[in-house]
C-alpha cells in the first residue's frame, strides 16, 4: 500500500493494461491497485519470485511485457515503452533501475531485464532470471527502486536468506546460488560465514570453465 499507487500511476500512460499479482498482502494494496486501474488477482505465495512472476505474465497475451515490483516506478525515458510498438519480440529489453541506498543518498545503477517478449518465462526460485536465449538489449527506460532503504529492508530480514538456503538444498554446488547467498551473508557483515559460499561459487566458475 505504501507504493503500489506511485508505481502504476507511473506506468498507466504508457501501457495498454495493467496487471497486479498480489501475493497475500495485508493492507490495502488490491483496492489501491484496482482504483488505479489494474486488474488484480491473488496468488498463493509458495516461496519462489519465479511461479509468483510467471503467473502473472500467464495474466496476459501482450506482445510486450514491462515487469515492475511495487517499490519501483519509471522515472524517465517512457517513450521508449511507445516505439516498442513497431518492433517484433524478438529480444529481452534491459532497463536502467536505480536502487536508492544510504538514505537515499546516493543510488546503485543496475541494467536488468525486464521486458520480456510473449513466452518468456522466469527461472530461479530468488534473483529469478528470463530463461531465454533470446539476445538481450538495452532499453534506455529508467527506473527508480526504494526497497534498499533501511525501513523497507527491516521488513525483509532473513527472507532472501532462507530462500538461498532452499535452492542450495537442491542444488548444493550450484556457482550462482553459492555466490548470492554469500553475498546475502556479506551484506549483514557476516564476512567468515560468507566465505567458503564464494570459495564454492569461484570453484564452480572455474570447472566451468575449464570444461568449456
Amino acid at each position: 500500500a505504501r507504493c503500489i499507487q506511485r508505481c502504476l500511476e507511473s506506468v498507466r500512460p504508457w501501457v495498454d493494461e495493467m496487471l497486479v499479482l498480489d501475493t497475500g498482502s495485508r493492507d490495502d494494496t488490491p483496492a489501491i491497485a484496482a482504483d488505479c486501474g489494474a486488474m488484480v488477482r491473488r496468488f498463493e505465495w509458495v516461496d519462489d519470485f519465479s511461479a509468483a512472476r510467471n503467473a502473472a505474465l500467464a495474466l496476459t497475451r501482450a506482445a510486450w511485457r514491462l515487469v515492475l515490483d511495487a517499490d519501483e516506478w519509471l522515472v524517465g525515458g517512457v517513450e521508449q515503452l511507445a516505439d516498442l510498438r513497431g518492433q517484433a519480440p524478438g529480444f529481452i529489453g534491459q532497463v536502467n533501475v536505480a536502487s536508492r541506498i544510504n538514505h537515499g543518498a546516493t543510488q546503485s545503477q543496475s541494467w536488468l531485464p525486464r521486458i520480456l517478449p510473449h513466452g518468456v518465462q522466469y527461472i530461479g526460485r530468488i534473483h529469478e532470471q528470463p530463461a531465454s536465449n533470446l539476445p538481450r538489449r538495452r532499453i534506455a527506460l529508467d527506473v527508480a527502486h526504494d526497497g534498499y532503504l533501511a525501513a523497507q529492508m527491516a521488513s525483509k530480514v532473513g527472507r532472501n536468506r532462507r530462500l538461498l538456503e532452499l535452492a542450495l538444498a537442491g542444488q548444493p554446488d550450484d556457482a550462482y546460488w553459492n555466490y548470492q547467498l554469500g553475498k546475502e551473508l556479506e551484506v549483514d557483515s557476516q564476512f567468515a560465514q560468507a566465505q567458503p559460499y564464494y570459495r564454492r561459487a569461484y570453484a564452480g566458475l572455474q570447472g566451468r570453465g575449464q570444461g568449456a
